[in-house]
């Protein structure tokens, strides 16, 4: 990550955290959000799930969850989606 995106990393993960009352979240929740973070700002993006779990050393199978969790929770286009739907 270069600098700026390091400080963008920072900022949001405080904004994020913090939101909800400092030291509140869960380790789940927490793992989520940092991996969203990753997947936002880090090199995540065009890896495969066999190459994250290799980077971060965690099974496959915890990437798929943590990657479906952050697209249920943080993901804007399923947002979108539903209020364009409506609308």
């Amino acid at each position: 990550m270069e600098v700026l995106e390091n400080e963008k990393f920072a900022e949001e993960l405080m904004e994020r955290y913090s939101s909800r009352g400092f030291g509140s979240m869960n380790k789940n929740d927490f793992e989520v959000m940092i991996f969203d973070l990753l997947k936002k700002y880090g090199d995540l993006k065009n890896k495969s799930n066999h190459q994250i779990s290799l980077n971060l050393q965690i099974p496959e199978t915890k990437v798929k969850r943590l990657d479906y969790e952050s697209e249920l929770k943080y993901n804007q286009k399923a947002k979108n989606v539903r209020s364009e739907f409506f609308d």
